[in-house]
């Protein structure tokens, strides 16, 4: 393992261990609070997530034509612009 491996784990431990100790010390209350706001960006995340899917569904790619870089649909054999095989 190496030394930048062996802190990065170390530093990682460490950042749980903090992380664990602050949920542990919020309480009932605290614990609500964190679940509320952690749900709700979860939330936030997955809708963004969907409608960034949604967007791109449909999308038809464009093919240059070699010869004269003219844009083409994708099924086309030749260019629409110059006639060269695509």
């Amino acid at each position: 393992m190496s030394l930048r491996a062996a802190l990065m784990a170390v530093g990682l431990l460490g950042l749980g261990w903090v992380l664990f100790v602050s949920f542990v010390a919020m309480g009932p209350l605290g614990w609500l609070a964190f679940g509320t706001i952690f749900a709700v960006g979860t939330a936030q995340v997955v809708r963004k997530l969907l409608r960034r899917s949604r967007s791109t569904q449909g999308v038809t790619t464009v093919r240059n034509c070699p010869a004269c870089g003219a844009p083409n649909d994708p099924d086309r054999t030749a260019c629409r612009h110059c006639e060269a095989e695509l």
